[in-house]
C-alpha cells in the first residue's frame, strides 16, 4: 500500500520580521507549487579530456520560485491577508525581502522555510468564477527543510 500523502492542509505561512518571528498563515491558499532546486554546472573541458568528452564541474545551486494561487480577498489587509496595506501585495509594492515557510499535512509537518521576494502578481476575475490571484515568491537565499 501506497504511502502518500495527500496535498489538502498544506499552509503557506509568512513570517512578520521580528526577533521572533511570528508566523501567519496566508488566507485562501488554493494551491502551492515550487519550481525545482537546481544546480548550474561549470564547463572546464580542456585539450586533455578524457575521449573528447566535456568535463562539468557542480556550480551555484539555485532554489527557484514557489508560486502559489488564492481566493483574492483585496480589502483583507492582515499578516494573513492580501491587501495592499499590510496583506502580501503591500510586500510586493515594497519589494520586501520575507520569511516564508511551507508547512506539509505528513505526520512530521515537515516545513521548508526561505526567504523571498514577490516578482510577480496577476489578478483573475471570470464572469462565472471566484476573484484570485497568483504569485511568484522568488527564492532568495539557501532554503531549509525540516
Amino acid at each position: 500500500m501506497s504511502s502518500a500523502v495527500h496535498g489538502y492542509g498544506t499552509e503557506l505561512q509568512r513570517g512578520d520580521g521580528a526577533g521572533s518571528e511570528t508566523w501567519t498563515t496566508v488566507a485562501e491558499v488554493t494551491n502551492v507549487a515550487m519550481s525545482g532546486l537546481t544546480t548550474e554546472t561549470i564547463d572546464v573541458s580542456n585539450h586533455s579530456s578524457a575521449s573528447a568528452h566535456r568535463e562539468h564541474i557542480a556550480g551555484m545551486k539555485d532554489a527557484g520560485d514557489v508560486t502559489f494561487s488564492i481566493n483574492y480577498q483585496p480589502a483583507l489587509n492582515s499578516a494573513a491577508g492580501h491587501g495592499h496595506t499590510t496583506g502580501i501585495l503591500a510586500d510586493y509594492a515594497n519589494r520586501t525581502d520575507r520569511n516564508w515557510k511551507l508547512v506539509f499535512p505528513d505526520a512530521g509537518s515537515t516545513t521548508f522555510a526561505f526567504k523571498g521576494v514577490i516578482t510577480s502578481w496577476s489578478t483573475s476575475a471570470a464572469i462565472d468564477s471566484q476573484l484570485g490571484a497568483d504569485v511568484t515568491v522568488k527564492i532568495t537565499s539557501a532554503p531549509t527543510l525540516a
